[in-house]
């Protein structure tokens, strides 16, 4: 899988979980409770991608 792709897939989970948590809260949720909620998820996606971006790059160099 591609380290692009990943990234936007890190961003689609992302706007889904935006979309359920509106829903959810319906308009009682404030933009700092957004954000917290979204660091929940957004941030580990992000480090995931980082990680397996990183380590793939590591791969590539160590095999040549």
């Amino acid at each position: 899988m591609n380290v692009k792709n990943m990234f936007y897939g890190a961003i689609l989970v992302s706007a889904v979980w935006a979309v359920i948590l509106l829903s959810w809260f319906e308009s009682s949720l404030t933009l700092s409770d957004y954000l917290r909620y979204e660091s929940v998820i957004l941030i580990p996606c992000l480090l995931w991608v980082a990680v397996y971006g990183l380590g793939k790059l590591y791969l590539q160099r160590t095999s040549n």
